[in-house]
């Protein structure tokens, strides 16, 4: 199976099986269900719960060895102490690709580290890759599947794809974005990333015909030289945004304890994300703007941009971020 065929896997997948499967309100396990069976989704979704005959009118199974075929993707939405048993059943049913949104790892105990690298060696001994632990999903609107928390209202078609390490504030702007009509078509959290990383799916979507902009929010990259590399020679096609989080002390111990990510200097970031010819975003807000602004504005030739402000002060200062 090629790179392109691991990843399509948590993107556009053939069958899914949500292991938690609920209906209980205000649970993970709800919450995906309800973001798959949202949209015309021509997939076979296979809820997994140990109690349940039925799930929103779907059969249930009581594990994922009785599910009468083997499924592309399993979402885990289940305790933090079942994930590595489950994964190892999971393998032996010959799944695909993994998606954990279970947290309790890295990003909050000193083993935690050591249990990702051991969960994402079981994986790959299976021939599957993981993506998280400790994310919210993935979905793409052009393959009308969501397997995510984001609410069908919230989630509005078009040619911008986002990959973030701390995909939750990111719901966030998709609820304020959908009132003025901006929104991503494909989303990836990558969470804790013990083996698929951002800049995996950024190569990955590089040559997407679907995919005209890339918006990203990075904590850190595991593979600074690789992200440069993937961002240039992407950057030649179409643009890549990036917000870089954990610039001050205070955040960068936030995102350490968000993703267990180790933020590093921010100069070095400033330095690879310039010389990568990458948009730098100065806040979270604008990523969804910037994005829109990249897709449906001709591009800017020289410098002759006027700016019409009501107070100087809006178009000064270290906020700017059009590029002359």
């Amino acid at each position: 199976m090629s790179a392109n065929e691991q990843l399509n896997v948590f993107l556009s997948p053939k069958s899914v099986a949500v292991i938690g499967a609920t209906e209980r309100p205000g649970s993970w396990g709800s919450f995906i269900m309800q973001g798959l069976l949202s949209r015309p989704y021509a997939g076979r979704i296979y809820p997994v719960n140990q109690q349940a005959e039925t799930l929103f009118g779907l059969r249930a199974y009581k594990g994922v060895e009785e599910i009468p075929e083997s499924p592309d993707l399993a979402i885990f939405t289940i305790p933090e102490a079942s994930v590595e048993e489950t994964l190892r059943q999971c393998g032996q049913k010959g799944v695909r690709g993994i998606s954990v949104v279970t947290a309790g790892f890295g990003e909050a105990l000193a083993e935690g580290k050591q249990r990702e690298a051991d969960l994402a060696r079981l994986a790959r001994s299976y021939g599957m890759r993981l993506l998280g632990p400790n994310m919210s999903g993935t979905f793409n609107l052009h393959a009308e599947f969501n397997g995510s928390a984001s609410p069908e209202r919230h989630l509005t078609k078009n040619l911008i794809a986002a990959v973030c390490q701390g995909g939750y504030a990111f719901y966030d702007l998709l609820a304020h974005g959908y009132y003025r009509h901006m929104g991503v078509g494909m989303f990836v959290h990558t969470g804790n990333e013990a083996d698929l990383t951002t800049t995996d799916f950024l190569e990955h979507m590089g040559p997407d015909p679907n995919v005209k902009v890339v918006i990203m929010y990075v904590e850190a990259l595991k593979e600074g030289r690789r992200f440069a590399e993937a961002a240039r020679e992407i950057s030649k096609t179409k643009p890549v945004i990036v917000y870089k989080a954990g610039k001050t002390p205070d955040a960068a111990r936030a995102a350490q304890s968000h993703t267990g990510a180790l933020a590093g200097s921010q100069s070095l970031y400033d330095g690879v994300l310039r010389q990568a010819n990458v948009v730098s975003c100065p806040t979270m807000e604008l990523l969804l703007p910037l994005g829109h602004a990249m897709v449906e504005r001709p591009p800017m030739r020289g410098n002759r941009v006027a700016i019409l402000t009501i107070g100087g002060l809006v178009g000064r200062g270290p906020h700017r971020c059009a590029r002359g």
